[in-house]
């Protein structure tokens, strides 16, 4: 009776199939003998390996465990906690260029997708824009929601290059609300430190 019990849990797991540690192979269906191994976890990710050959998923969690979004491909989003709460999704769109997405665990919420930001503090970043006029602006806002903070900067003489961010040296907040920004400045790609305030 007890090896038939014991007999019975073990294939409603195969049936059922969970993932739950790193490395470790489970089974979505019996009949279909499909796996999954977990090959990198984080606290709101975790990639895994499927039977597809070259093919990983990667699914972004709540903190209930629950999928808030999910993909598959060859080539996977890299992860990295920029506090506590945010996790930061970002993925390579050629040289110099990064696409990238934050979750925000606490408040359950998924940011737009962002070309190559530059991180200021937890809860800010930086965009480099060309405007109409053609100068260069630093838009600096909240990660979720520009009516929390939206500000745009013009950064003088800022070098022309192909992609503005090739010219940008350095971002470092300072506290206080300022934000040194160090750059390249006309075509002799002197370099400039201005202060910002935010």
């Amino acid at each position: 009776m007890k090896k038939r019990i014991i007999f019975l849990a073990l294939f409603v797991l195969l049936l059922v199939g969970c993932t739950e540690n790193e490395g470790e192979i489970t089974y979505e269906s019996a009949a279909e003998n499909k796996y999954e191994a977990v090959i990198k976890r984080g606290s709101n990710y975790r990639i895994v390996e499927t039977d597809e050959p070259f093919v990983l998923c990667y699914e972004i969690l709540n903190n209930s465990g629950e999928v808030v979004r999910s993909g598959t491909g060859w080539r996977m989003p890299s992860f990295s906690n920029i506090s506590e709460d945010v996790l930061e999704i970002s993925i390579g769109a050629g040289t110099g260029t990064q696409m990238v997405q934050f979750y925000s665990a606490k408040n359950d919420i998924l940011s737009e997708v962002f070309d190559t930001p530059i991180a200021i503090t937890d809860e800010l970043i930086g965009l480099l824009r060309r405007s109409d006029n053609d100068t260069i602006n630093l838009i600096v806002r909240d990660i979720f929601d520009t009516e929390i903070y939206y500000n745009e900067f013009l950064l003088e003489d800022f070098s022309s290059v192909a992609n503005p961010i090739d010219a940008l040296i350095q971002v470092e907040y300072l506290g206080n609300g300022r934000v040194e920004v160090t750059y390249l400045s006309e075509q002799d790609f002197v370099e400039i430190t201005t202060i910002l305030v935010l």
